[in-house]
């Protein structure tokens, strides 16, 4: 905007809420939770501890959190924040690090792209073992682009397994904070956006894995406190 002459607007301070929803700036104003509970019934449930499998607190509803988010959650005075959810159990895990390895996935899987041309080269490559592309993506606004590579995802019948074009595995060059399903991931080559498609599910964090042993550290020092 400010090199387009409009300084004012650059200016301006950038609004990061949804105007319809508003803000919850005092008693009795509407926030985000409370706007989503005019639509969807609030189903009360629990907070567990993803180290420790304990109970840590109580929730109205799996649809009022998003992963990566701080819990309203007071036990010994920490800070607990989302790392998954169940709808089916309602059930929220929560973790008391806001770097916790539960948080960080090195892959994520999409529904069908949506590509602005048409899939790149790397994709529609004859031979499978070469069918992938490097690129760049962002799934937040402000983010910086981060290196990755694509490649369709697989499925399957009773007697075979094929690639499945309508699925992309999201491979990135560094562990990712708070993937979340439902958002968009845009995919870039150098200045061109290639398209983008919504994040489904994100591939097993971190702590899932033990990378560098960091469940394992956790767990060693859980026992050790106790």
């Amino acid at each position: 905007a400010r090199q387009a002459g409009f300084g004012e607007i650059a200016d301006k301070k950038e609004s990061m809420g949804i105007c319809f929803v508003g803000k919850k700036v005092a008693p009795g104003g509407r926030g985000f939770q409370e706007f989503i509970s005019q639509y969807v019934d609030d189903r009360e449930g629990r907070f567990l501890d993803t180290d420790t499998g304990l109970e840590v607190g109580r929730h109205t509803g799996v649809h009022q959190w998003t992963i990566g988010q701080r819990c309203k959650i007071n036990r010994d005075d920490e800070a607990y924040f989302v790392s998954s959810k169940d709808a089916k159990t309602n059930d929220i895990m929560v973790v008391r690090d806001s770097h916790h390895p539960a948080l960080y996935t090195e892959t994520f899987y999409t529904g069908p792209p949506h590509w602005i041309a048409a899939p790149p080269d790397g994709l529609r490559s004859r031979s499978i073992s070469r069918m992938q592309v490097e690129a760049e993506f962002r799934f937040q606004n402000q983010a910086p682009l981060t290196k990755c590579v694509l490649s369709f995802g697989m499925k399957s019948t009773s007697n075979w397994e094929s690639l499945d074009p309508e699925c992309l595995v999201v491979s990135v060059a560094e562990p990712l904070r708070a993937v979340t399903p439902g958002q968009f991931a845009a995919f870039y080559q150098g200045d061109t956006c290639l398209g983008s498609a919504r994040i489904e599910r994100a591939g097993p964090s971190l702590y899932t894995l033990n990378i560098k042993g960091c469940r394992t550290k956790i767990q060693e020092k859980l026992k050790d406190v106790t």
